[in-house]
């Protein structure tokens, strides 16, 4: 069973009715948060769990805000490996509070009250990733546990995180990237890329050249599948892979007709800052 399903239990047991015959979870403070470490907070909210999970450290809040109960907690699990060799998983797990009132109880005591939980990926290897192959031709039961041991040695917090559905989207993503940066890098871009839309205004073949420059297919981003490419047309799809880091982030809309598996239009974009 996966740590999502787990927890997923765990979750639905906090809601049910023998869960309300059961006594409160034990409460949490911000001054002890500060003292344990933070496989003794896994433990503490995970039990047995916990020594699988890696918490998120969130900078210290400002003095206001740290008068008053934690409100979440954010975890990494232990990555493992997915059925596209090169590429690993890992569960993000935010644990939401919420203020614990009652005699002899501190301001800022807060009990956990419901979780919520989503996979993430990271690329390991690039190159291994890019073998663009089926995927049930990539990972075979002989080498299971040497892809899960390859990824679980892996702190992701540390990681580029990748968005996406499954394994296989974010595959399909490191194989356009790493042949548009390729195919950049080498001076031979085969496939029309649209720039007309950054800003807002038109950009100059350079600065078109000099955003494309800067692709990491390692990198974080995440990935989405458009039928129709935001037009209606059913004889088209794009994927849109937007590109994390720095101070901005880029957009780009890979378009494809059905049936093909080269694109036949790129279109880059800026994402505004309020969409962030």
């Amino acid at each position: 069973m996966r740590l999502a399903d787990l927890l997923a239990v765990a979750s639905a047991l906090g809601t049910g009715t023998a869960a309300a015959r059961q006594p409160e979870p034990p409460t949490i403070t911000r001054a002890e948060l500060r003292a344990m470490s933070d496989e003794e907070v896994g433990r503490r909210l995970f039990g047995d769990i916990g020594a699988i999970m890696h918490l998120i450290r969130f900078a210290e809040p400002d003095e206001t805000e740290a008068r008053h109960p934690v409100r979440g907690l954010q975890f990494l699990s232990r990555p493992r490996g997915t059925y596209r060799i090169g590429i690993c998983e890992t569960d993000r797990v935010t644990v939401y509070f919420e203020p614990a009132r009652g005699p002899g109880l501190p301001r800022d005591a807060a009990r956990p009250r419901r979780i919520q939980v989503s996979t993430n990926y990271f690329v390991r290897d690039v190159g291994l990733a890019r073998q663009h192959r089926a995927p049930d031709n990539d990972r075979n039961a002989g080498e299971e546990h040497r892809l899960d041991s390859a990824c679980a040695e892996i702190d992701p917090r540390g990681a580029n995180i990748v968005i996406a559905a499954n394994e296989q989207e974010v595959a399909d993503a490191v194989v356009l990237l790493a042949d548009l940066a390729a195919a950049v890098s080498a001076g031979r871009i085969a496939i029309p890329v649209d720039c007309s839309e950054m800003l807002g205004a038109v950009t100059s073949s350079a600065d078109c050249l000099a955003h494309l420059e800067r692709i990491e297919p390692g990198g974080s981003f995440s990935v989405q599948i458009i039928p129709g490419c935001y037009a209606g047309d059913p004889a088209l799809f794009c994927r849109r892979i937007e590109l994390f880091g720095g101070s901005e982030r880029r957009a780009l809309l890979f378009e494809f007709r059905r049936g093909s598996l080269l694109p036949v239009r790129i279109a880059l974009s800026i994402v505004p800052p309020d969409e962030f």
